[in-house]
């Protein structure tokens, strides 16, 4: 085998067999439909027979050596085998995508959301990811790949879809925590000078300001809060699918087959192990993140919510003087 390497992106336009969503690189590149590898057809004697949407059609499916992964599997064979390639969807660095989310509406789709599930659809497309990565080490520990480079470009190509979403949805998070704790250092100063600022109430023009200027600063907590939910839904279930593969990595370490027969494949094991806890530790830090950042979006709420109090307040107080005042004049 030409490399043992499984950690960093892969450049090559190749036929992905067991891909669950194929990548379009550069603009010379083509969509590939996504089918069910020769390999994996030939090796396996036990399948099981799916529908979709009642129709009759049937798809052998090889059994997965992880039995929680087996529906998502199924799936991800089934989908290659009804849908067209669908190129990817990425928005530039993380400014552009939270650009993009500030601008929308709020009733717009977050960018985290191209991995939600879609119609139809039984299981998370990270599920269905790390099912097809979890098998093609199956197959080579085996050494029933027939192709064994094949195997291990591919497996690099999923790998590569894991980071990517882990590398983005962190630099996502990093940026939405920072901005979220800039726009708190900046309103907390007058709420700590809390004299001057209902002085500066007074002014109608001021009032306007900080009415007009809570109602944008409410938007881009909302979308935020849209984006990191989306993007928490989805780290729980890449968190949920790395579990199951540790354990079946934990359970094949100690397997002295593999390890006999096809001693080769230690490094492509240990490189796939280091993968995966790197992914595990991601997924835990996200979730950190998370809530570090959902409590930040709360204190910014709560703040606004009382300049708006005080806005509103001095507003009414206003209202009310004024006829009062008037009242005065013409009864003297």
């Amino acid at each position: 085998m030409a490399s043992y390497e499984l950690s960093s992106s892969s450049e090559q336009d190749v036929g992905l067999p067991i891909v669950l969503e194929p990548e379009v690189l550069g603009d010379d590149s083509h969509s590939m439909t996504e089918k069910l590898s020769d390999d994996m057809k030939d090796s396996m004697r036990n399948s099981t027979a799916l529908n979709k949407d009642d129709a009759m059609m049937e798809v052998q499916v090889p059994t997965h050596p992880i039995p929680s992964m087996q529906g998502a599997f199924a799936e991800s064979v089934l989908e290659a085998n009804d849908s067209p390639a669908i190129p990817k969807n990425t928005i530039g660095n993380a400014g552009a995508r939270r650009k993009l989310l500030i601008d929308q509406d709020v009733s717009e789709e977050t960018h985290a959301s191209r991995w939600r599930q879609k119609a139809g659809q039984q299981y998370h497309q990270l599920w269905k990811l790390m099912a097809q990565i979890s098998f093609g080490i199956y197959l080579l520990l085996n050494g029933i790949a027939k192709d064994e480079e094949q195997v291990m470009t591919i497996l690099q190509g999923h790998v590569d879809e894991v980071d990517e979403f882990l590398e983005m949805t962190l630099e996502d998070f990093d940026l939405a925590q920072d901005d979220i704790d800039e726009r708190l250092k900046f309103l907390k100063l007058p709420l700590e000078n809390i004299v001057i600022f209902d002085a500066m109430l007074e002014d109608r023009n001021f009032r306007l300001q900080i009415v007009n200027g809570n109602e944008r600063i409410e938007h881009v907590i909302t979308r935020t809060a849209a984006a990191m939910n989306d993007a928490l839904k989805d780290v729980q279930q890449g968190l949920d699918a790395c579990k199951e593969f540790t354990i079946y990595l934990a359970e094949e370490q100690e397997d002295p087959i593999w390890k006999g027969e096809r001693p080769d494949m230690q490094k492509v094991f240990d490189a796939m192990k280091g993968n995966v806890e790197g992914w595990y530790k991601a997924y835990v830090s996200l979730q950190t993140k998370g809530n570090h950042l959902g409590v930040a979006l709360v204190q910014l709420g709560s703040i606004i919510a009382e300049m708006d109090r005080r806005a509103g307040e001095v507003s009414r107080n206003k209202r009310v003087c004024f006829p009062f005042n008037i009242l005065k004049l013409l009864l003297t």
